[in-house]
């Protein structure tokens, strides 16, 4: 089980408040411009969310998709990520995560 810090996660918290970097059917992204991570917030049910995800082919390599609870949003990317069109991109591999 992956434990992120509490300052990590406050930062990321309060990146929910302002404009996604990115906003698909399945959710928005929010990328830190202080930490090497973002959030997502989902539109859709987590299970689905994860069943999409787990499908991508090149999904077991992102490890760094960490489900987090009791915070306003529900996972967290670790790692570079940008936004290439409506893609996200972790770690220079781009994923169709939204």
């Amino acid at each position: 089980m992956m434990i992120l810090s509490t300052n990590v996660l406050e930062e990321l918290g309060k990146l929910v408040h302002g404009k996604p970097d990115l906003t698909g059917s399945r959710g928005s992204l929010f990328i830190s411009k202080t930490v090497p991570a973002a959030c997502i917030t989902l539109a859709v049910p987590r299970d689905e969310f994860l069943k999409h995800a787990m499908a991508l082919p090149n999904f077991s390599e992102f490890f760094r998709i960490i489900p987090v609870e009791n915070q306003n949003f529900d996972f967290v990317l670790l790692g570079a990520v940008t936004v290439a069109g409506d893609h996200v991109v972790l770690d220079g591999e781009e994923l169709e995560l939204l």
